[in-house]
């Protein structure tokens, strides 16, 4: 097929944004990018779907995702992060159902393919989540997904956000589940399974230490919450003498196959530590920032060569999956944290969102731009509305004017998957009715009620 007249901003080499742009799509591929006459005089016994002038950029990797908490949505607002973990998230997850995180986990992939997301990277699949069952309900709805699962010894965050009964269970019996799982997937393009150690205070030293060796043995990638506040960093001083850079290095964390996901209470000095090792960080801009716990070091990430990916981390933290919406926060923060309006522009911000979030799940060789040879995965964006006119500077109005609700039409593997806002292979009325169902018996298993400032007569 040939998706015709539309604004291709392609990620290539050349960044181009071609204006007057086709694509042509054989199989799963892209096998030709262009100008829209040569593209069909190269194609002409394909069918043509005219884009009437829309934009089409790749699809957006989302760096950090919670499929269990998109039914925690509004659950924990205005609280520090110990309590939004302590006194809402551990408690309510620590009560689900593996139908809770299926549901959940449908809810999610609605929200992200409506958003424009093409591949995630969730975090922490939990025993109880029960992984091989996750995997194929993402496998069906045809996105591309990293599931690490979650592995720990009962500790929660820090000593100061203790872990929830119900989401204790042995390492080992984690490990081999993820690696059994992973087994089955082995051969997939589209599911990847690593492994998930717990952030700092969950996955003593020994254990992080067996993590990294089980993953690298297996060729496993890892994931793991880090740095995210400066009560972190005197976490890591006082328990193991080393500041986040020593304590990553002494126990292997760091190369290609890691995956580092916030990062807010980084410092900037701590960085070098990072450099030339291929190691990823994943900014999430807006929950560590609605819990007032630190922004991202990303612009001296950038300078420094590190690979940075961006995440929306889910709906108990920013209370949605709209990456596209979290895009300007990712150069505000930036712009105000230096003072200077000319870091992080907004070129860079697609970058993170695309390429960078490919490299970062080791697919930048199928994903993030739109090239011949790579997966036609890339989105449709409606450009016919007041906040995109004029349409002059599509880069400006993608980061500074768009959200995800703009998208119109999902392609993933050469498939459509949604057009004109339908998902063509989830009953998306289905996922409504069972989400609030099933948040509805959550909370009244747990008995946590969430008060509001104002009354709710």
């Amino acid at each position: 097929m040939i998706f015709d007249n539309c604004v291709v901003v392609t990620m290539d080499p050349r960044r181009r944004i071609l204006r007057d742009g086709a694509i042509a799509v054989v199989g799963s591929s892209i096998v030709a990018v262009g100008d829209r006459v040569t593209v069909r005089a190269q194609y002409p016994d394909e069918p043509v779907k005219d884009l009437r002038g829309w934009l089409v950029m790749p699809g957006l990797v989302d760096g950090h995702v919670h499929l269990p908490q998109a039914l925690l949505r509004g659950s924990a607002d205005e609280l520090p992060l110990h309590q939004w973990m302590a006194s809402r998230i551990f408690v309510l997850e620590g009560n689900f159902t593996p139908a809770d995180a299926k549901v959940s986990a449908r809810l999610a992939i609605v929200e992200m393919l409506k958003a424009g997301t093409t591949t995630f990277l969730e975090t922490l699949v939990l025993g109880r989540h029960a992984l091989g069952e996750l995997a194929d309900v993402v496998a069906e709805t045809g996105m591309r997904a990293v599931l690490p699962r979650a592995v720990g010894d009962g500790g929660g965050y820090l000593d100061e956000a203790p872990l929830h009964e119900g989401l204790r269970e042995p390492p080992d019996i984690a490990m081999e589940e993820a690696v059994a799982v992973a087994d089955q997937w082995k051969d997939s393009e589209q599911i990847k399974i690593w492994l998930g150690p717990r952030s700092t205070g969950g996955c003593p030293e020994p254990l992080l230490r067996e993590v990294v060796e089980t993953a690298r043995s297996r060729g496993m990638g890892i994931c793991q919450h880090y740095a995210m506040t400066d009560r972190e960093l005197a976490y890591l001083r006082n328990n193991f003498d080393a500041t986040p850079g020593e304590y990553l290095h002494r126990v292997g964390l760091v190369g290609a196959d890691v995956v580092l996901a916030h990062c807010s209470g980084l410092p900037p000095e701590e960085i070098p530590a990072l450099v030339g090792t291929g190691t990823s960080v994943v900014h999430c801009p807006t929950g560590p920032a609605k819990m007032g716990s630190g922004i991202t070091p990303v612009r001296e990430l950038v300078d420094a060569g590190v690979n940075v990916a961006l995440g929306t981390d889910a709906n108990a933290a920013n209370n949605g999956a709209d990456l596209i919406r979290d895009f300007k926060w990712v150069s505000y923060l930036q712009k105000l944290r230096h003072h200077d309006p000319t870091v992080v522009p907004g070129e860079a911000v697609l970058e993170m969102a695309t390429l960078g979030g490919a490299r970062a799940l080791s697919m930048g060789h199928l994903i993030g731009s739109i090239e011949v040879g790579k997966r036609a995965d890339f989105i449709v964006l409606r450009t016919d509305a007041p906040h995109w006119t004029p349409a002059d500077y599509p880069v400006s109005n993608l980061v500074y004017s768009a959200t995800g609700a703009d998208v119109d039409t999902v392609v993933i593997n050469g498939d459509i998957v949604m057009e004109g806002r339908h998902l063509l292979h989830i009953d998306e009325e289905e996922v409504l009715r069972d989400a609030a169902e099933h948040s509805r018996n959550l909370y009244e298993r747990t008995g946590l009620e969430v008060r509001t400032l104002w009354p709710m007569e």
